[in-house]
Order: structure tokens, then sequence, then C-alpha cells
């Protein structure tokens, strides 16, 4: 059952780099509403977080694929220990 599980996460993985790779380099509102599954106003409450790592200056709210797909993974590692030291 754990190779199972392990098959899976490792098709997840793939999928998520697939769909990064057709992805535009520079990532505007309307990319991150559909890469969380959330509406447009709650992506655009995103960018004006202080963690977030918008590009600034640019005229639009816009963030780096790069640079979203690294904060996006250490908030989940970041929750990930929180639930595990009881916090969350």
């Amino acid at each position: 059952m754990e190779h199972l599980e392990e098959l899976i996460k490792q098709l997840e993985k793939l999928n998520a780099n697939f769909e990064r790779q057709s992805e535009p380099k520079i990532l505007k509102v309307t990319d991150i509403s559909r890469i969380l599954g959330v509406n447009r106003n709650q992506a655009t409450k995103l960018f004006k977080r202080p963690d977030f790592p918008a590009l600034v200056n640019c005229g639009d709210n816009k963030i780096e694929q790069t640079a979203f797909y690294n904060w996006l993974q250490s908030r989940h590692s970041n929750d990930c220990e929180d639930d595990e030291l009881g916090e969350h």
C-alpha cells in the first residue's frame, strides 16, 4: 500500500512539473487564481501580503513563476511543521 501511495505522489509531482512548463514565466493574478483554484479577489489579496514575492514597480500584479512555487512550497512546509507541533 505504501508503494502505491509513493507512486501516486511521484505522478502528482510529474504532472505538476509538466503543468509548470506550459505556464508563462511571469504569472498574473488570473494565473494564480487558476493554479490555486481561488477567485480573482482572493488571488489579488496574495499580492498584498508582505511575504509574497511579487514583482514591484511593474504596473500590474505579477510574480515570477519560480518565486511563486518556492513561496508556495515554503508555505506548505511551514503549515506541515505547524501541524506536527500542534500549533496550527
